[in-house]
């Protein structure tokens, strides 16, 4: 298994909750008419940034955690 697909597989749990995170934030108000505003793109776009870190930080998390192993 690539080292990818193994770290894909280790953060599983994390899609969930971003899957949640982006219902609320960004489906409610698109269905509730807020597409039409002019800052909803600036604030997508700072939703999916702020989920785009998450998942990086948990990925290099990870990847320490694995170089410590390697250690041990």
């Amino acid at each position: 298994m690539s080292s990818l697909a193994s770290q894909v597989r280790r953060i599983q749990w994390l899609l969930v909750p971003i899957v949640a995170y982006l219902a609320i934030t960004l489906a409610l108000p698109l269905a509730n008419g807020a597409g039409g505003r002019a800052d909803f793109a600036r604030h997508a776009s700072l939703v999916f940034g702020a989920c785009a870190v998450a998942i990086a930080i948990t990925l290099a998390f990870n990847a320490l955690i694995d170089v410590v192993r390697r250690r041990l």
